[in-house]
């Protein structure tokens, strides 16, 4: 079933390649966060950027950011020598896949609909992403990457959801055993 995802998610991608991503998101600490999640996803599955024609499309030096670029600055500052700096494609499709996921994570009974997942991926599918790796290894490493992106964000939000209701469920636990030792 994944190998089938994987498939056609690249086959519907691949039809709406775009060269450039309009940056309609104004918010600064969401663009930093998504392009350091960027870095992470290359710098843990290092074999998407074995060929060098991979790396060149995928991953940049921090000259190569324009000046202006706020995700930039926030990763130079913090970097000490272990960061990696991707390319603006890469963040802009990047950025486009986690506005659906966001969007798919709004409302709190998301996580009673059954295949969440498989929906989040049909909506992927149909937008227009800025191509990068090479011709060679697109086919495999494109859809890999969203599809683990897409994993790695389903991964916080489901530890997110359980801090949030863990933590009524003690502080419940503890108010009834406090009112335990009273009676």
């Amino acid at each position: 079933m994944k190998a089938s995802l994987r498939d056609n998610l690249f086959d519907e991608i691949s039809i709406r390649y775009v060269n450039v991503i309009q940056n309609d998101e104004k918010d600064v600490t969401r663009n930093n966060l998504i392009y350091d999640l960027c870095g992470y996803m290359f710098q843990t599955r290092g074999q998407l950027i074995s060929c060098q024609e991979c790396k060149e499309t995928v991953v940049c030096e921090e000259a190569d950011l324009p000046d202006d670029f706020t995700a930039k600055q926030y990763t130079a500052f913090r970097n000490r020598g272990g960061l990696i700096f991707v390319t603006i494609p890469v963040f802009q499709s990047i950025r486009e896949v986690e506005k659906i996921i966001s969007s798919q994570f709004e409302d709190d009974g998301h996580y009673l609909v059954r295949d969440s997942y498989e929906i989040c991926m049909s909506k992927i599918k149909v937008l227009n992403l800025c191509p990068f790796f090479c011709d060679t290894h697109r086919a495999d490493s494109y859809p890999y990457l969203i599809m683990e992106f897409v994993q790695v964000r389903y991964h916080f939000e489901s530890k997110r959801f359980q801090e949030r209701n863990l933590a009524e469920v003690d502080s419940n636990v503890r108010q009834n055993f406090k009112m335990a030792k009273l009676a």
